[in-house]
């Protein structure tokens, strides 16, 4: 399975849970349906940065084959557009629900205007609060990973100059090693010469005596 079909995969099941709650919001009332619009906020926003994920995936891919991711790009686009009125009408139908129970009139235009509005205003704070913590969360993860890659980069580091300076403790251990063979290499030819100086020497002294002695000899 590709990295694409996995994006798609994602968001089938994301969209899917965002339907099936907000068909709930309805029924619901109170802290009961806010919990449901956020979860259906959540589901929204994951949504769409699969969505995201699958553009940037897009660009990598052969350029055959992005027409055809584009052309299924765009009808997630358009699925999540529909997601997003549904939630809206949803909200809508329960705020004139509570307006009938509240006894406001619905000929009151001016006063709904004003309440829908300040309540559309708390609502988009609201998705942008829950946006802004997500890319927080988010932030925060990436961090951490960084973090974390540079501590192995940083022990990485530490470990090759470990054992660098090992290798350059070894040279210098095997330069000593070297120079004392050196020195006693040339303490035995130092030898080796004397020696064979030594017996020469006695040689000639031996051949000068045997000589000595044949030619006293000869003499008598």
């Amino acid at each position: 399975m590709s990295l694409f079909d996995n994006y798609e995969q994602q968001f089938a099941t994301t969209t899917t849970d965002a339907t099936i709650r907000i068909n709930r919001i309805q029924d619901l009332s109170g802290s009961d349906k806010a919990s449901v619009v956020a979860q259906v906020e959540s589901c929204l926003g994951d949504a769409k940065d699969l969505v995201d994920q699958m553009e940037i995936t897009m660009l990598e891919c052969s350029p055959e084959l992005r027409p055809d991711l584009q052309k299924r790009i765009s009808t997630y686009k358009v699925e999540l557009t529909r997601l997003r009125k549904e939630l809206e009408k949803a909200q809508k139908d329960e705020r004139e629900v509570r307006f009938q129970r509240t006894g406001i009139s619905t000929t009151s235009d001016d006063h709904k205007r004003l309440v829908l509005g300040n309540e559309d205003i708390l609502d988009k704070s609201s998705k942008h609060l829950e946006r802004g913590q997500r890319i927080v969360v988010q932030t925060e993860e990436i961090g951490l990973e960084v973090m974390s890659d540079l501590r192995d980069q940083r022990d990485t580091i530490e470990h090759s100059l470990d054992r660098m300076k090992g290798v350059s403790t070894d040279l210098s251990s095997s330069s000593r090693i070297l120079s004392r063979m050196k020195l006693r290499i040339y303490q035995n030819r130092f030898i080796l010469i004397i020696g064979v100086i030594v017996l020469a020497c006695l040689l000639v002294l031996i051949l000068f005596i045997i000589i000595k002695s044949r030619v006293d000899q000869s003499n008598k």
